[in-house]
């Protein structure tokens, strides 16, 4: 049985570093290595906000509802987008879009490719449709592979957690390409796209492609996932389509204009970039006698087998069990660690997979 991404976090009582656990469960030592500093932006706002009234939290954004006329400029601005020749609806968070627009497909399934986090399949069982599993192929392949099966769109996460079969945009755009051809929508979730330049995103290619839908989120990377802001970026002629899924209000305008004024600092993560590519060398060095399977090149994670679990916390090292999607009821379970940025945490996990003493008092790998 599928089971959201969400199920997971139900057996988990803290998610901070303890005196005994490094918990990387998940990140939490992003926002030091985001330049502006984006904390000192959300209380300027905040302070603005206090200062002028609280207008953003009276206001019932009725001629506003899903946030296009606040986010506009800043997301042109954020992607270096030339043209206003695309859609922009916000949701909350990028689960609640991928939620609604389980119902955009009008065929009976939904084709998927590669693994993927389980949440949009789950979401597709609970609107009727079938998720149905594709490995990455040819451009060709895909489109009448779909046609095959009765699939009118195309899911695919950018990048994926374990691959970035599409990370190219020439690739990308092909695959668009093809499913236009045949009135097929290609839906991309970017989630993880925050640890990649904004050059990077598929946004870019809004404008050219009618058959399109992006999703953005404000989690990965910022650590903002308390602003319950996600963005669904798509073709001007999908726009009626997506709303008719998507319902509005989703998004309190005082979180609307605080995502607003970090993507209007435009690429704010480089260093951030720059130290996970440094601290991921470090750990995957660390750990290199181990059985890793290693995670996209820009993301900060790195997984082993779930059979390692308790041997690591038993060295105090907390990771998380991921499950990926594959097809039908079939997911593989991989143990995820969350690659530590701050130098004190590095430091901390080096001691812990480098000198451990056991009851019997012998230092070493258990």
């Amino acid at each position: 049985m599928i089971a959201r991404a969400i199920d997971s976090y139900q057996s988990m009582v803290a998610l901070d570093d303890t005196p005994t656990i490094l918990n990387l469960s998940w990140t939490q030592d992003e926002r030091p290595f985001i330049q502006p500093d984006i904390s000192a932006v959300i209380q300027q706002t905040l302070h603005l906000e206090t200062e002028t009234g609280l207008p953003e939290i009276y206001r019932y954004a009725v001629t506003d509802p899903w946030g296009d006329m606040t986010l506009r400029q800043a997301v042109k601005h954020f992607f270096s987008l030339a043209h206003d020749d695309f859609s922009l609806s916000c949701g909350a968070g990028v689960i609640s879009l991928l939620a609604a627009l389980a119902y955009l497909s009008q065929g009976r399934r939904v084709a998927i490719i590669g693994d993927v986090y389980p949440d949009y399949p789950w979401y597709l069982r609970q609107a009727g449709r079938e998720p149905y599993h594709m490995a990455p192929g040819s451009e060709q392949d895909i489109g009448t592979a779909m046609c095959a099966v009765g699939a009118d769109m195309l899911f695919l996460e950018r990048p994926g957690l374990l691959n970035d079969d599409y990370g190219d945009l020439v690739k990308l755009r092909q695959l668009c390409q093809r499913l236009a051809q045949r009135g097929m929508l290609l839906l991309i979730d970017e989630s993880n796209a925050n640890y990649c330049s904004p050059t990077y995103s598929a946004v870019t290619l809004l404008g050219e492609m009618p058959n399109l839908i992006v999703l953005r989120g404000m989690s990965k990377g910022w650590g903002l996932g308390g602003l319950r802001v996600g963005l669904c970026l798509c073709a001007s002629e999908l726009q009626a389509r997506v709303r008719q899924t998507l319902p509005p209000l989703l998004n309190a305008s005082l979180s609307l204009r605080i995502a607003a004024n970090i993507l209007a600092l435009g690429d704010s993560t480089a260093e951030l970039r720059a130290q996970i590519t440094r601290h991921k060398r470090q750990v995957l060095e660390l750990f290199d006698a181990q059985p890793l399977v290693a995670a996209s090149s820009a993301l900060p994670y790195w997984f082993l087998g779930p059979e390692m679990g308790e041997a690591l916390e038993a060295r105090g090292v907390k990771g998380k069990h991921h499950l990926c999607w594959r097809g039908g009821d079939a997911a593989i379970t991989l143990l995820r660690l969350s690659v530590p940025l701050l130098p004190a945490r590095m430091t901390r996990l080096q001691h812990c997979m480098t000198s451990y003493s056991d009851s019997e008092g012998t230092d070493g790998y258990r």
